[in-house]
């Protein structure tokens, strides 16, 4: 469930970071995944853990708000 809520909030726009332009690219997402998902799970579940994320190639946007 954590991870899919993390997922949806950095669709929703809270991974447009660098810069923020609207696009969420498939490496600012990736970037807030990593930062964020540990924090819940360790808040509501009592450990950390850490999502693994690979993009290769170019980055592109996956949502744009």
């Amino acid at each position: 469930r954590d991870s899919t809520y993390t997922l949806l909030q950095g669709l929703a726009g809270n991974a447009d970071t660098s810069p923020e332009d609207g696009r969420i690219m498939v490496s600012e997402l990736g970037r807030y995944i990593q930062t964020q998902f540990p924090k819940l799970s360790k808040t509501y579940h009592g450990e950390v853990q850490y999502p693994r994320v690979y993009w290769y190639d170019e980055d592109f946007p996956v949502a744009v708000r």
